[in-house]
């Protein structure tokens, strides 16, 4: 029993250790970050390594504090564990993408629940997605184009196997020639252009309407994108907006008898954090003082 409250003591104070590291905290604001990972521990199967490091994630890329931090972190751990990505990367992806579009950290939760639907429905990961979102962050602003819509965008590219990167040039310049024009509404002046092209009489017709919009060498790609319905987002983006508790229903259905066991041992080591901190505050001698004590009542008897 000594040696197991030992054993938790170390275990809690590497994690403090973990989440002073990553975030700098100190004093007050320290206490109430380990307060809030020791309510997190209690609810997922995740070790204190994993989510200290989740918690400290979280607070540096995403500013949160308290009940917002305790439901972000919680949500980001369920992810990993359903979907099988690393948490660590997913939090920083989904926090620059965030940042990239504009929309503020309390709305992580329901932008996970659309990232879990558009990565389900293209079979792409969660991280790439989000990740795809800030490389091209700037183009996807410049139409004007809220997160979901961004999201479903690129997750349509990478189904069909296109390379968003050599895309993006060819929008770029169709961007320019719409602003050219005179034309305000980028992403109403694109979606006309795309029907044009769609609605053309013969495919060379359309396709020199790509070219024509895109330039001469993304215009096959976007005609090929074009036929393939790339750009035809509407059905996801309506799944992704009607996606609210999709991550927790999907954490709930894949626990397994393990993970629930995992969570019975993290709520039984969270209300012994105060034994574990004594033990470790006390050190070596809560193990040699049961020896003694041993040694002594046999020499007694």
């Amino acid at each position: 029993a000594a040696g197991a409250a030992a054993k938790l003591g170390q275990e809690y104070q590497e994690a403090t250790n973990t989440i002073a590291a990553g975030t700098g905290a100190t004093g007050e604001q320290l206490e109430g970050l380990t307060q809030s990972f020791r309510d997190v521990w209690a609810t997922v199967p995740q070790d204190a390594a994993d989510v200290a490091s989740a918690i400290a994630d979280v607070n540096t890329e995403m500013g949160l504090t308290g009940k917002p931090l305790e439901d972000v972190t919680g949500a980001f751990l369920d992810a990993s564990r359903a979907m099988g990505e690393e948490a660590s990367p997913m939090i920083k992806a989904v926090a620059d993408a965030m940042i990239a579009m504009g929309v503020p950290a309390l709305d992580t939760e329901k932008y996970l629940d659309a990232l879990t639907v558009a990565s389900q429905a293209v079979g792409v990961p969660m991280t790439t997605l989000a990740e795809e979102v800030v490389k091209f962050g700037p183009q996807l602003n410049e139409l004007g184009l809220p997160l979901t819509d961004a999201t479903a965008l690129l997750a349509n590219m990478e189904a069909m196997g296109m390379d968003a990167g050599k895309m993006m040039p060819g929008l770029n310049t169709a961007i320019k020639k719409l602003t050219d024009e005179g034309i305000t509404d980028i992403a109403g002046g694109l979606q006309d252009a795309i029907d044009e092209i769609q609605n053309a009489g013969t495919h060379s017709e359309g396709l020199g309407l790509a070219m024509d919009l895109f330039g001469a060498g993304a215009g096959l790609r976007f005609k090929d994108a074009i036929d393939k319905d790339v750009f035809a987002i509407d059905d996801l983006v309506a799944a992704m907006e009607n996606s609210d508790g999709t991550l927790a229903q999907l954490s709930e259905e894949t626990l397994t008898t393990a993970d629930k066991f995992d969570i019975f041992k993290n709520r039984a080591k969270e209300a012994l954090v105060p034994l574990g901190e004594f033990a470790n505050m006390v050190g070596p001698m809560i193990i040699v003082i049961p020896t003694l004590a041993t040694g002594i009542a046999a020499l007694a008897a």
